[in-house]
């Protein structure tokens, strides 16, 4: 098993502003895609909203409750 020194040693010491090379860059792009988010599900306005609250069993116990 390698020592915690070998595991990380391709790790830069903290404080150090080395960043990525270009070769690395175009590597990891091509491999993983740009960092985005995955594009969102607009909802259908504010009657889609009330129902979908509604729905929720927790507002119905608070409504039965109360």
């Amino acid at each position: 098993m390698p020592s915690p020194a070998e595991a990380t040693s391709d790790v830069d010491p903290p404080g150090s502003l080395s960043g990525l090379s270009n070769e690395q860059v175009v590597s990891k792009l091509r491999e993983e895609g740009y960092n985005e988010l995955p594009p969102s599900d607009k909802r259908g306005g504010l009657p889609e909203i009330l129902l979908g609250v509604i729905r929720e069993p927790m507002f119905i116990l608070l409504v039965a409750g109360a």
